[in-house]
């Protein structure tokens, strides 16, 4: 019994069935928004592997799965301390609702709040990108270098080559402490500033950038939770990747195959206005987050980087919005 109803059939006395639809809606009915807006260009992922051939002639697969290991009573939850069946196989992003364990997961005064099993299975695939939110105050992105030598206890501290990784941007690195002299508290001000005007956090690591990512050897971790620490918004961060080129004769559609459909549920958005736009939006939060970013650039630089892409024989670079279901 799906846990929603089997939580309604605990209640005691019994609530009646008209209650419950006007309270929460029908059973079903958030899944047929869902259907509904395939014709908007949003496409509703299942717990598992995806396949998509962008109209450049790119291959994107992507994992997500949005499990959280917890106690509490909400959806797609897990004991802590237990295996999640993590099945990612040969993904260019990984998409999920929390961190893996000691990646961009602390929050105040407390412990890492990341899962082990999610990072041994992100070191075993080593994707492009993994991108997640639900630990606020995590925020930030970073470019790790995994290590080559065989490894028997998989963690954040044997797995990770800790001497070429680089911190692309922290919270800690735009927020003024009070250990900050003046000089560094004006830089952090400055940089801040500079974001908010843009209206969100870029980076790109192609061929020719200072970072480029090497397939199975580099993996850029995003935490993009939109929601801060003390309630206030933090920014989206948009990504520039390089995808691999589908098979020839491959036609362009919005999903190839789906190699574990379940019942569980993620959601990631693609741009309707430009299909062949460039760059990856990662955003944590609900759905409509993604509007904050500006319109206008993304459309302008979008068809900039099509014209660009189809120039190209190898390289070949792809766009998607994703909205980890983290607030």
């Amino acid at each position: 019994m799906p846990m929603f109803k089997k939580k309604i059939a605990e209640v005691h006395p019994p609530l009646e069935p008209e209650l419950v639809a006007k309270e929460y809606g029908d059973w079903g009915e958030a899944r047929r928004l869902m259907d509904d807006a395939k014709e908007a260009g949003i496409v509703f992922l299942e717990e598992g592997t995806h396949e998509f051939t962008l109209l450049n002639g790119a291959k994107l697969t992507i994992y997500a799965s949005p499990y959280t290991p917890s106690m509490n009573d909400w959806g797609f939850q897990y004991p802590p301390g237990t295996q999640h069946d993590w099945l990612v196989e040969d993904p260019d992003v990984v998409i999920t609702r929390g961190p893996p364990h000691g990646i961009l997961d602390k929050a105040p005064g407390s412990s890492r709040l990341g899962c082990p099993s999610l990072f041994r299975a992100i070191a075993s695939a080593r994707p492009k990108l993994h991108c997640f939110g639900h630990v606020h105050s995590g925020w930030g992105a970073k470019l790790v270098r995994w290590r080559d030598e065989p490894i028997e206890d998989v963690t954040h501290f044997t797995a990770i080559d800790n001497n070429h990784t680089t911190n692309i941007e922290t919270l800690a690195g735009l927020t003024v402490g009070r250990f900050d002299d003046e000089s560094s508290a004006l830089a952090k001000q400055d940089r801040m500033a500079l974001l908010e005007k843009a209206g969100y956090v870029t980076t790109s690591h192609c061929e020719g950038d200072a970072l480029p990512i090497v397939p199975l050897e580099n993996t850029l971790f995003v935490n993009a939770a939109v929601q801060g620490p003390d309630e206030s918004w933090q920014m989206p961060w948009l990504v520039d990747l390089e995808l691999p080129k589908a098979l020839p004769g491959t036609r362009p559609v919005d999903l190839v195959q789906s190699r574990r459909p379940q019942d569980t549920r993620l959601q990631v958005t693609f741009s309707a206005e430009c299909p062949a736009i460039t760059e990856a939006h990662t955003a944590s939060g609900e759905v409509d987050r993604g509007g904050q970013l500006k319109r206008e650039r993304e459309e302008e630089q979008g068809c900039q980087r099509r014209r660009r892409a189809q120039n190209e024989d190898v390289k070949m670079n792809a766009s998607n919005r994703c909205l980890s279901s983290a607030r």
